[in-house]
C-alpha cells in the first residue's frame, strides 16, 4: 500500500483564513479528519454527539504551493526505505486520497498567533506501514 505525503504552503491571507476555519471547527468538534488528494484538501469534524458534522474543502489553488506524492516501500539490504513515484496525477486511482486524524486542540494552539507570519509550510504523511521512515525526496 503506498504512503502519501502532502506538502503545501500558505501565505498571509490564506494563513488567516485557514486559522479561522480551524477555530470554527474546534468550536464544533475535537478531532479533525484531514484528507488530501491531488486537487483538494478536505477538513472534517464531527460533534461529540455524532449527530452533525462540518466539512471544509480547499482547492489546491488556495495554497501557494501544493504537492501530493505517493511513496512505495522498497527493500534494500537490511533497512527498508521509501522511494517516490514520479509526481504525476496518473499515479493516483480516481478518487484516491490519504487521510489522517488530528486533534484540533493541537492545531489551533499552533495557529493561535499568526501576527507577522508570512508563510507556513505544512507536511502531512499518511498510509503505508512506514509512511515517513527513511523518506528521501
Amino acid at each position: 500500500m503506498p504512503a502519501y505525503t502532502l506538502e503545501c504552503s500558505l501565505e498571509r491571507e490564506s494563513i488567516r483564513t485557514f486559522r479561522s476555519m480551524l477555530m470554527c471547527l474546534k468550536q464544533f468538534g475535537t478531532d479533525l479528519f484531514f484528507e488530501a488528494n491531488e486537487r483538494t484538501v478536505t477538513l472534517r469534524t464531527l460533534n461529540t454527539a455524532q449527530s452533525a458534522f462540518i466539512v471544509c474543502t480547499l482547492q489546491s489553488a488556495f495554497f501557494a504551493k501544493y504537492t501530493v506524492r505517493a511513496w512505495r516501500g522498497v527493500s534494500s539490504s537490511s533497512s527498508p526505505r521509501l522511494t517516490p513515484f514520479p509526481p504525476r496525477l496518473s499515479q493516483f486511482a480516481p478518487g484516491a486520497s490519504a487521510s489522517v486524524k488530528l486533534h484540533l486542540k493541537n492545531l489551533t494552539s499552533i495557529f493561535r498567533s499568526t501576527f507577522g507570519v508570512e508563510r507556513v509550510w505544512l507536511q502531512v504523511a499518511a498510509g503505508g506501514e512506514q509512511a515517513t521512515e527513511g523518506c528521501e525526496p
